[in-house]
């Protein structure tokens, strides 16, 4: 159902990837802080493996 709402509507899933990004940027794991980048490119290959055109 998510899958196909995005699908239908590329925008929301480069929002989607934004927002997933920030908020995995914010993980801290000891003294590591993952950051919003690399939070960013991780939600990016997730959202990228639905296969949205």
């Amino acid at each position: 159902m998510v899958t196909a709402i995005l699908r239908a509507n590329p925008e929301l899933a480069l929002f989607l990837c934004l927002a997933l990004g920030f908020l995995i940027g914010r993980i801290k794991i000891g003294t590591f802080k993952i950051g919003v980048v690399l939070g960013t490119l991780f939600s990016g290959v997730l959202i990228g493996q639905l296969d949205i055109e």
